[in-house]
């Protein structure tokens, strides 16, 4: 039977951040079958990358989404969404 994506819970490196921080959130795939598609949405959309917001795939299972430095325009919500043959997942911050 094929396995759906199951993403431990997501959270960033602080509660809060000023502008000038640096933040980071780590989304994490436990389980499911490969291949795993891990993306990022911001605000219900898809995440823009800049030079400021960076995100970086760690082998199959791992993303990592850094904003250095954190300015005014980065507060919202960030989503997670892993996706196989099998089925999505979606965490929020």
């Amino acid at each position: 039977v094929p396995e759906p994506p199951e993403i431990l819970a997501l959270s960033f490196s602080a509660d809060q951040f000023i502008e000038g921080d640096f933040a980071q959130s780590n989304c994490v795939v436990r389980k499911g079958d490969r291949p795993i598609l891990i993306s990022w949405l911001f605000n219900g959309r898809p995440l823009l990358l800049s030079d400021d917001v960076q995100v970086d795939k760690v082998g199959s299972r791992t993303s990592i989404l850094t904003i250095d430095p954190v300015r005014g325009h980065n507060q919202g919500n960030y989503t997670c969404v892993a996706s196989n043959p099998a089925g999505e997942m979606a965490v929020y911050t």
